[in-house]
This record gives C-alpha cells, structure tokens and sequence, in this order.
C-alpha cells in the first residue's frame, strides 16, 4: 500500500502555495508539529484549515431533552452546516430578541402584552425591520447569503446544503433518528464525540476511499474512545455498551443516506495507528467507529464564532447616537439580562435555603459548550459600549456567538509554546485561521498556547501539567517534559482561557467604547471528584489579530469523568463528563 501519511494529505490540501508543512519535531516527546516552509512577518495568514465534523452546543443540549422543544432557543440565524451568520444585521438582531422574547417568564409576558415602552423591562421587544443601520467600515450589514431549502434549515451555499452529514439527517432517515436518540443518554462529552465521530464517518462514505475526508478520518484516528482515560470497570463497560447501542443505528443511517456500495467500500479502508496490535481495523465498521470516537475526543475543540453585531456595534459610534436607532433594542435586551440574573439568584437562593432537591440540579449546565451564552468566560475580551448614562453595557455578551465543537484535520498538529508565535481565529463561519503574531524564520515550529499567556510561571506549568499531563519545556519555562505523553493526569481545575488581544476601534467623540480584558478568576472551581476524573485535551484558540473590534473567544473544554449511560435528563447536566487528553507525543 503506497505510505499515505498526515504529511501528504496537510500538502494536497494546501497546494503549491502552502506556507507551512508537518513533519516531526526533534523533540520526540511532541511528536509532530506544523513548520514554516518561508520567513513570515506578523499577522501573516499561514493557514486556514475546515473541519471534518462539527456540532451546535444547541444540538448538543436538545439531544439530551425527552422533549426537544423544550430546548433553548438560538439567539442568532446561522447555516447549519458551517454556522456561518446569514442574512442581515436586521435577520440576527430580530433572531436575538426573539429568543430573548421566548425567555421570558409567563407572568412577564402578561405584563407585556400591549406595552408601547419597549424600554420597560416588562415591554414587548421593539421591531428592528425598518430601523436604519448607519453604514460602517468594519461590518458589512448585509451577511452570507440564504438559500431555499427542502428540509427547512437555513444554508448559506448550495455546497452546504448538499453536505453528506445534511443528507444523513434528512428527515426521512429514521435510523438517524434512533441513533440521535441513544445519543441523549449517556453523558455530554461522549455524546459530543459520537456525533462529531459519525459526521466524520459520513464525510468519508460519500467521498469515497480516494477522497481528502477518508484520508482525513483514516489517518486523525486514534486508540480506542475506551481506551483513552483510564477508566474503571463500569465506566469502560458503560462506554462500550452505548457504542455498540447507537452503532447499528448509525450504520443504517449511513446506508440509507449514502448506499451500501459506499459504506462497504469504506469497510475496507484500513485505518492508519494500529501497528503491532493485529489486525487493522475497518473505517465503516465497529471498531472503525470506536476508534475515529476516541479522535473526536482527542483532538475536537471548542468553538466560538463572533457574532456580527458585536463588531459592527464596537466599531460604528454612530450606532448609538442621535437618533440613537440602536438603542432602543439594546435597552430592552439589558433588562431582559437584569430579570435573568434576578431569576438565578432567586433559584440559587432556593437551592441554599431549601426546596431545591434533584430536579433543580438537573437544569445546571454540564460543560463549557452548553447552551449559557450570555455570560463572558475567562479568556473573552471585554468591549464595553457607552451611550450615555442609562446604556452603557457589554456587547460581546449581550451578542452571544455562535458556539459548537469541531474536528479539524490539519490544526490538530499545532503544539504549544508558553510564548507562541501563532493564535487561532474564528471570523465569519467554523473554518479555523492560524495567524502569526510576531515573525517567524524559516523552518521554525508553529505554535500556538494551550494557556493563558499572562498567568505566573507556576500557574501556567500547574495547569498544564493538570490538565493536559506534561510539564512545558519551552524556552520561556526552561524545563524539561518529565511525564511520558499520553498518560492522562486527574483534572483539578478546568482548563483557562487565552484573553484575546484587543483592537482598536474607530475613534469617536461619542458615544464611548471602553474595551478592556476579562479579569483573571482567583481560583477555579474544583470539579466534583469522580471515580476517575480527567482532563479535556483541547487547544485553546485566540482571536484573528487584523479583525476589526470583534475578537474570537477562546476554546475552553472542562475536564470530568465516564459514568455508565445515565438517564436523559440527568445526562444533559453532567458536571464531569469524560474528555480524552490528547498525548503529544501522538501522530497529528
């Protein structure tokens, strides 16, 4: 069989104009690592990767709920293929305050019924249809493009519409509705992996063994998604049992979507990893499945794609001034913030002083990527908006992004350096940019940080030792990796985030925009202490440095353990769910 190799597939994908390549580093404790094939300078794009699997945080909650219209609902219009933001400015403010609306508890919206301040909190939202959007230099008002669909979801291409994992989850696949439907029983992070796994798998079949989605699934491979963390007994019988439950329904999903010559051929696409362990397994198989489970969870990142109204807001003063054609509904969504906040305190408080029990536990969230997006973590930048004294807010979280999990083939191999020359960025869809940020020479690593870069030296080196299982030998560390690659520490803080840089937008009498970082938290709150708790292994991701006013949040995943399947709802707000380390020194 000709040697196909990571590398070949990295080069086909770039072409002659790559500016970097894989290969393995001198220091066999990384493994392999991206390379600079020309000097670059600062804010150089050296390149744009697409992922081979991605989910919505939303799909990942509703999958867990007996009843998905109980689900929350999205606060922006976005392709469901590659969650690019679509339509206008007008489409996504009107998307927001719609679900904003749909929030609101029946006895608010009695008081608003029939309301003509929409500055009252207890106010109707105001129509945004005909207001008129000054024009700005940084955000376009009009966005990607929507196109008519058969199935009712909104795509921003006819190449997104046509996308394999959109025909396996035609409606009319009911294999694919029974495999969803396992999905909600067992714990978050396994329900990510094995929806991220089977869009992967379907990319594969519909391309074919020739095709770079094959290549790509056969080689990111990994050990075993049981074999990653060392579980006890019932958690890796847990694990196992959930797979072999959802795989037969994923097999006929991918055989009514893509025909039975297809999957059959992709049984014989062996994958790449498993020397000396027999025989190599099959991608369209069992154990093929199992394996490309345990990549997802390896190597999938969070992902956080800004939200256009934040930067056209953070860059067009003129958005808030006379006759302020902004304020109205940026008024009405802060209060609605307000009520909010007084609804948690109110369920924190009954939680405390009684007559909280199970069920209110049920609704916490259970990790980084749930569907809580009005509130900044650690790592996001901070754009603060005044116009004028009774609006001054903060519209990175009034304007949530579009978030969800993603796989992606070549950006996996970026290890990390305390002082990285690299940060990666989320712009306009879930494609991932690298960009330097200071030159780098020819031939020299790529790198990007896994931490936060401001932290002391001890903090940097106690959480990634903590949470990723290796002790940084970087030059601003000095040290030495002591602890063997892919062996997992227990997790006892989640993971931070990398703050973004800031930018600077355009320069106003009026109104203010007052940016500034996120404060670093004092401590991290220590999970509940499983059987065997781990950490998440994913790369942090930084905002694009030459983009206007908005800045990309960073990925952020929370470390936690395996249980057996759980019942549905409990499931959906597991507070330590299992994620895999990614080892270094583990072929990218």
């Amino acid at each position: 069989r000709p040697p196909a190799t990571m590398d070949a597939l990295f080069a086909n994908s770039l072409g002659e104009s790559a500016l970097v390549q894989t290969r393995q580093c001198e220091d066999p404790v990384k493994g392999k690592g991206v390379f600079s094939l020309l000097p670059l300078g600062v804010g150089v794009v050296a390149m744009r990767d697409f992922p081979v699997a991605w989910c919505t945080s939303h799909e990942l909650s509703s999958l867990a709920l007996e009843d998905p219209a109980e689900a929350l609902p999205v606060p922006h219009k976005t392709c469901a293929t590659c969650s690019g933001f679509v339509g206008t400015l007008h489409t996504q403010l009107g998307a927001l305050l719609e679900a904003r609306n749909a929030l609101r508890p029946v006895s608010e919206l009695a008081k608003g019924k029939g309301a003509t301040k929409a500055t009252k909190s207890d106010g109707n939202p105001p129509s945004v249809k005909k207001v008129p959007l000054p024009k700005s230099q940084s955000q376009p008002t009009a966005l990607k493009p929507t196109i008519s669909s058969k199935d009712n979801k909104v795509y921003c291409s006819k190449q997104c519409a046509s996308a394999p994992e959109q025909k396996m989850q035609n409606a009319n696949n009911s294999s694919w509705a029974k495999f969803s439907a396992s999905l909600g029983e067992i714990p978050r992070a396994d329900r990510r992996s094995l929806l991220l796994a089977a869009r992967m798998l379907s990319r594969a079949v519909a391309g074919g063994p020739k095709s770079n989605p094959c290549e790509a699934a056969r080689l990111i491979q990994s050990d075993y998604i049981w074999q990653l963390l060392d579980r006890d007994a019932d958690a890796e019988q847990g694990v196992r049992e959930a797979l072999t439950a959802a795989w037969p329904d994923l097999l006929g999903a991918l055989v009514a979507a893509h025909g039975a010559a297809a999957v059959t051929k992709c049984e014989r696409v062996f994958l790449a990893g498993f020397e000396g362990s027999g025989a190599k397994p099959g991608l369209a198989t069992f154990e093929g499945y199992a394996a490309l489970c345990g990549a997802a969870q390896r190597n999938g990142m969070s992902v956080k794609i800004p939200n256009p109204l934040t930067r056209y807001v953070a860059s067009t003063p003129e958005a808030g001034a006379a006759p302020f054609p902004l304020k109205p509904a940026v008024k009405w969504l802060l209060a609605q913030v307000d009520l909010r906040n007084a609804q948690r305190v109110a369920e924190e408080e009954r939680a405390v002083f009684g007559g909280g029990g199970d069920d209110d536990e049920d609704e916490s969230d259970d990790d980084d990527d749930s569907d809580s997006d009005d509130e900044l973590e650690l790592g996001d930048e901070q754009i603060t908006i005044d116009w004028g004294h009774d609006c001054r807010f903060e519209c990175v979280g009034l304007f949530p992004a579009a978030r969800g999990a993603a796989v992606f083939p070549l950006a996996s191999g970026l290890n990390h350096s305390c002082s990285p020359n690299c940060e990666i960025a989320y712009v306009d869809d879930n494609a991932v940019i690298v960009v330097t940020t200071r030159a780098v020479t020819l031939g020299e690593e790529m790198t990007i940080s896994y931490v936060d870069t401001q932290g002391t030296d001890d903090e940097r080196r106690e959480e990634l030792s903590e949470v990723y299982g290796f002790e940084c030998g970087c030059e601003r560390c000095g040290v030495r990796d002591t602890k063997p690659a892919g062996k997992a520490t227990p997790a006892k803080a989640a993971k931070k985030a990398t703050p973004a840089k800031k930018a600077t937008p355009s320069k106003k009498a009026t109104p203010k925009t007052v940016k500034t970082t996120t404060p670093k938290a004092a401590k991290k709150a220590t999970p509940t202490k499983k059987t065997t708790p781990k950490a998440a292994a994913k790369k942090t991701s930084v905002a694009l440095t030459n983009v206007p006013a908005e800045k990309t949040p960073v990925a952020k995943k929370t470390p936690g353990a395996k249980t057996p399947a759980a019942k549905r709802k409990a499931a959906s707000t597991e507070t330590n769910a299992s994620a895999a380390k990614k080892p270094r020194s583990a072929t990218k």
